[in-house]
């Protein structure tokens, strides 16, 4: 884990010096569109490469550190996943997937966290949702109160997890099976969902998951509640 947090962080600055070349090299409006193309993929791939950074930079973060880089605050979940689902439409509407948002008893849903780790749970989840969707399928994010709790379920009615994988999917770098195959897992770094069950820890909360192949699956996120703000 320490080599991969240093590693991590020694390789950001080559990263970034390439990021500006090829940022630069596409602003000149003498390159040909052959050149042109091959940068915008060079730049494709330097993007992916800086999200896996920015992945594995969460994953390997020091126990030690955690309180130092969590800055909680009071955070509108149900905004929070509201503006993530806005984000996220138009790569949903690529594989004609609607997204629903239904949010039972109380309007707005309030949790004491970091607002960009808890973006980058929701976020990575509802992408997944997304990625092993089926054409045409559907989401639903459901978000409700149960005692002092709050619960968001993320349903997709895709290929689902076999009953193999289910055990491991949090684990970092697991991929399934089905994974391999599918054509929209080529640019996942294979360390969302263990993110994702890290942030949630990290505030107090867990993610369970269900699941049957072939039909789809559903994540819970459970996250302390925010009193006051709820009342």
């Amino acid at each position: 884990t320490e080599f991969m947090a240093n590693a991590t962080h020694e390789l950001r600055t080559p990263l970034a010096i390439m990021k500006g070349n090829v940022d630069l090299a596409l602003m000149k409006k003498t390159n040909s569109k052959s050149v042109r193309e091959n940068l915008e993929k060079v730049n494709v791939e330097i993007n992916i490469l800086s999200d896996i950074l920015k992945d594995l930079t969460l994953i390997t973060s020091s126990g030690q550190n955690i309180n130092h880089i969590i800055d909680k605050t009071p955070v509108n979940i149900t905004e929070l996943i509201n503006n993530l689902v806005k984000r996220l439409r138009t790569i949903a509407l690529e594989k004609n997937i609607k997204i629903k948002v239904k949010s039972k008893k109380i309007k707005d849903l309030f949790s004491a966290g970091d607002e960009k780790y808890l973006e980058k749970l929701f976020i990575n989840l509802i992408k997944n949702a997304i990625t092993y969707g089926k054409n045409n399928g559907n989401i639903v994010i459901e978000l409700n109160v149960v005692k002092e709790v709050l619960k968001i379920k993320i349903t997709d009615d895709g290929i689902g997890i076999s009953k193999e994988d289910l055990p491991k999917i949090f684990e970092r770098f697991y991929r399934g099976d089905k994974a391999h195959t599918n054509e929209f897992n080529s640019n996942h770094s294979g360390l969302g969902l263990a993110i994702a069950k890290w942030v949630a820890e990290l505030h107090g909360g867990k993610i369970d998951v269900k699941s049957i192949f072939d039909k789809g699956s559903t994540f819970t996120v459970t996250l302390p509640r925010l009193k006051g703000k709820l009342d």
